[in-house]
């Protein structure tokens, strides 16, 4: 089986242009999982996209809270100040970028995928063409087929 028969195409993921806000992003995945709210699939992190339209890096709830905790100020970060600080933070500064490591040939065998995401701990990978990206691949769907093929669903 090919990486990209377990992928997550590109048009199902929430994304977000580099200059958006946090608030933005978190705004797109809020309206994301209530799109997907009745499906197996679940949107977990926002992609950033950058001036060209190339998916470049990645924000989950880390990157945003980090981001959101060091903008708030000195001292412990309030609720309050973090709310206030996600319209002036932008993806670009919270964001981490995607390595080679992290990404995968959509004609690459799912086994390639399993070797290189287990060791070294990757939730999910970028699924690319050549230079361009066309889906995400996600432990919770090879771990979804892992299921199927036991015979008992497919949830996460």
């Amino acid at each position: 089986m090919k990486a990209s028969r377990l992928m997550i195409s590109l048009s199902e993921c929430p994304q977000i242009a580099v200059d958006r806000s946090l608030q933005d992003a978190m705004v797109m995945l809020s309206a994301f999982r209530k799109r997907y709210s009745r499906s197996e699939y679940s949107p977990r992190f926002v992609l950033v996209a950058d001036e060209r339209h190339r998916i470049v890096g990645v924000l989950r709830h880390l990157e945003m809270l980090r981001a959101l905790g060091k903008a708030a100020g000195p001292g412990d970060p309030s609720l309050a100040r973090m709310v206030a600080a996600a319209p002036r933070v932008s993806a670009r500064e919270a964001m981490t970028r995607y390595t080679a490591a992290e990404q995968i040939d959509a004609e690459a065998s799912i086994e390639e995928a399993i070797g290189r995401m287990l060791p070294g701990a990757l939730r999910h990978m970028l699924v690319v063409e050549g230079e361009t990206a066309i889906g995400i691949l996600r432990l919770s769907e090879i771990f979804a087929q892992v299921s199927r093929e036991l015979g008992h669903g497919g949830l996460d």
